[in-house]
């Protein structure tokens, strides 16, 4: 059952990121650096706080990720999470997505938040409804995926504990 959730989990958030990027408008214009310096969505306290630490766990989780195993998912969880930090960082994350499988549809995705990211903050904020309550859903799925993660360990855990008994 956890497999069957986080799949469903995944699979709702990158409909949603779809359904986003399909309604942003795009922009050539560029934009400065310094535009891509915060966050993307804002935080109040008490959320910051949980996604920082949530931060630093996918953080560990791509530390410990090997070449010959796909990182793909690491990098775009860690590129979403980012965008209530740093979007120099979830910029990265997204590029690591597509180098690594540019063929995947994480890489299509990850390459439609690119272009979101580098539109002015003017376009962004005449989306500001859908971009609300986009934010209230990237971090619910957020959530999720980090509870069914932790009901996943704690499941393995009691199977490792029954097997030693046995």
């Amino acid at each position: 059952m956890p497999d069957f959730t986080c799949a469903l989990i995944r699979t709702c958030l990158l409909a949603l990121i779809a359904m986003l990027i399909s309604c942003a408008t795009t922009s050539n214009a560029p934009v400065p650096s310094s535009a891509l310096s915060g966050p993307f969505f804002q935080l109040d306290a008490t959320d910051a706080k949980a996604f920082r630490t949530l931060a630093r766990e996918q953080d560990l989780q791509l530390a410990t990720c090997s070449q010959e195993h796909s990182c793909e998912q690491a990098h775009f969880s860690r590129a979403l999470s980012a965008l209530f930090d740093n979007q120099h960082t979830a910029v990265k994350h997204f590029q690591e997505v597509i180098a690594g499988a540019p063929k995947s549809r994480l890489a299509t995705v990850s390459a439609d938040w690119l272009k979101l990211l580098h539109e002015s903050p003017s376009e962004r904020e005449q989306q500001g409804h859908f971009s609300k309550a986009t934010q209230h859903a990237i971090l619910e799925l957020l959530n999720r995926e980090k509870v069914v993660t932790e009901e996943l360990i704690a499941h393995q855990k009691r199977v490792e504990e029954l097997s030693t008994q046995l």
